[in-house]
């Protein structure tokens, strides 16, 4: 039997623009006991990606002066970070092929599906499968 993994005192990055999803997943997220940076921009995530080691990560695609955040994707993919997306943006073969183990939780939907996404990489990653 798989246990569920723990995510009290989980490092996670939350990467997204828009102030009330931003608001709500943070939320939602630390209800968990999750340790959240939230990055606004994908400046303030580059910046967060260079000087924080994550246990895992939510990004939306579409940033902010139409950058994505693929390069920050690429990055934590590097790092054996495990992430998903969080967006509004369709699904794009680009995502499948390039990170086959980070799923879309699209937008909009409900802040419990990013957290049990979020329990469903780590899970697939092998991390915190501790008691829940």
């Amino acid at each position: 039997m798989i246990e569920s993994p723990r995510l009290s005192g989980l490092a996670v990055l939350l990467v997204e623009d828009d102030p009330l999803i931003a608001a709500d997943t943070l939320e939602a997220l630390e209800e968990r006991g999750i340790e959240v940076t939230l990055a606004r921009s994908f400046e303030e995530g580059r910046r967060a990606v260079e000087r924080t080691r994550f246990q895992a990560a939510v990004l939306d695609i579409g940033l902010d002066e139409d950058r994505d955040a693929l390069p920050l994707a690429d990055a934590l993919q590097g790092a054996g970070v495990p992430f998903l997306f969080h967006t509004g943006l369709g699904e794009r073969s680009v995502l499948r092929t390039r990170y086959p183990r980070a799923p879309v939780c699209r937008k909009p939907c409900r802040p419990f599906h990013v957290v049990e996404g979020l329990r469903t990489v780590l899970a697939a990653a092998g991390r915190r499968s501790l008691a829940a």
